[in-house]
């Protein structure tokens, strides 16, 4: 009986742990934005409780005119080809002409940062999102997103990074399951205390 307790009580547990899907809440295109007034995009309200996924594709393009190129970065902050010089050595975290971007030391030029401050004024306000990070949140908070970079007014028009937001749920048989698993945790509770009563001394 109590084999059939304690497996009863897992099944939940397990099935949600193994079997969970990632539903798409939100697919934002984030811009390579030339101005410090767009630079911040609102991806979504996250609720404590979940975990999040995040998924980046595409390409930027923080400068049209630096090179015989335009300098172009997948999210993770690298280049899609060898820069020429000055630009020679990336991905680095400081651009030559414009310094350092919002996400500050150690955060490369390109790379896809995360905020909840929707007017983020330190490079501790943000995360690295790049190609693709998970994470859950201790309060239900707005999520935004941006690149980092100097923001000098020369970027590619039309390019950046289309941001996907997704929260793993229990897949619909996983629900099935779950059902089950409790009502054989309550089957099981039922019967112990009918096995206690009716092992109770009477008179």
């Amino acid at each position: 009986m109590k084999i059939i307790f304690l497996l009863a009580a897992a099944l939940p547990v397990l099935t949600c742990a193994l079997s969970r899907a990632d539903a798409s809440l939100a697919t934002v295109f984030v811009p390579a934005a030339s101005s410090n007034v767009t630079r911040v995009g609102a991806i979504g309200l996250l609720q404590p409780g979940t975990t999040y996924t995040l998924t980046a594709t595409g390409i930027a393009d923080l400068c049209t005119h630096c090179s015989a190129r335009p300098l172009t970065f997948t999210a993770d902050g690298l280049p899609t080809y060898a820069f020429a010089s000055p630009y020679l050595g990336y991905p680095r975290d400081t651009d030559p002409q414009g310094g350092l971007g919002p996400g500050g030391v150690g955060r490369y030029h390109g790379l896809l940062l995360g905020t909840f401050l929707a007017s983020p004024g330190a490079p501790a306000d943000y995360f690295a999102i790049g190609r693709g990070t998970s994470f859950t949140v201790p309060a239900a908070r707005t999520l935004y997103a941006l690149i980092n970079d100097s923001y000098y007014p020369d970027n590619g028009p039309g390019t950046g990074y289309t941001l996907t937001l997704s929260a793993s749920v229990p897949e619909p048989a996983t629900w099935a399951l779950l059902i089950a698993g409790f009502a054989l945790t309550g089957t099981a509770a039922r019967r112990r205390r009918a096995t206690a009563v009716a092992a109770k001394p009477t008179g």
